[in-house]
């Protein structure tokens, strides 16, 4: 079984170290760590940096140091996952390393392909970050292979996971059904989770507003500077857990 998700997001800000990859586009840059045999990581992700400037956010202390697609059953329970799958044997542990990395590019930006397997069962993600030249558009996708003989039941398979620094972050969101649509509403974001959801299949417009994002118009997340916009499926759902440090979106085909 294969499955393919997107989604899209909009950024300032993404190059290449050891096995640190940087992902620049005119003003903003995404840093990545993938090691053979470890989890990849999201290390930065903000204004352009060059190369040279990679060290110094290890030596700063900013380094993200979160996983790119964290999984249920091995590691920490203190944040969202974005994987859960349930085994032909029943077991629901899902521990993922790097296998291989690849960077290449094509004619439209520059890519990165992260293959993540399994430590024991026959199951393979690979996850791409794909900078679009001439833009500010950075795209994130995964790629879910089951290669053994029996089947998986997967419980959950998000389009990306993306670790955002807690601010006085505020959430915009339209609802309504027909003849009043996009009603708005602003509220602040607490500790907890906010879900924004569409099941019937067709756009709907959503604006949460954090400190430096927005989101609005058929799932499309802006602001000054990041945008997200899931693809691939047009019954979405945005979770976004709040806790003191951080927020962790996250875009899944809805349940």
């Amino acid at each position: 079984m294969r499955l393919k998700v997107l989604f899209f997001f909009l950024i300032l800000a993404g190059s290449l170290r050891a096995d640190n990859f940087l992902l620049s586009t005119e003003n903003t840059s995404m840093l990545l760590t993938a090691t053979v045999g470890d989890k990849p990581m999201y290390q930065y992700y903000g204004a352009r940096i060059s190369e040279n400037e990679i060290q110094d956010i290890f030596d700063s202390g900013v380094a993200m140091n979160k996983e790119t697609y964290p999984a249920f059953g091995t590691n920490k329970t203190d944040n969202e996952k974005a994987v859960a799958v349930m085994h032909n044997d029943g077991n629901m542990t899902l521990d993922l390393f790097v296998s291989n990395v690849r960077r290449f590019s094509d004619k439209d930006g520059n890519i990165v392909e992260i293959t993540m397997k399994d430590s024991i069962y026959p199951f393979i993600i690979k996850q791409f970050f794909k900078a679009y030249e001439g833009t500010d558009v950075i795209t994130t996708w995964v790629d879910i292979e089951n290669t053994g003989k029996k089947s998986v039941t997967l419980y959950r398979f998000a389009s990306a996971f993306l670790p955002l620094q807690r601010g006085d972050n505020w959430m915009t969101h339209f609802h309504g059904s027909w003849a009043a649509e996009h009603t708005m509403e602003e509220e602040k974001l607490t500790n907890g989770q906010k879900v924004i959801s569409n099941k019937d299949a067709m756009p709907k417009v959503v604006d949460p507003e954090a400190s430096n994002y927005n989101m609005y118009g058929d799932g499309t997340v802006t602001g000054n500077g990041n945008r997200y916009r899931p693809a691939g499926h047009r019954d979405w759902q945005w979770a976004i857990p709040d806790k003191e440090t951080q927020l962790n979106p996250l875009c899944e085909p809805n349940p």
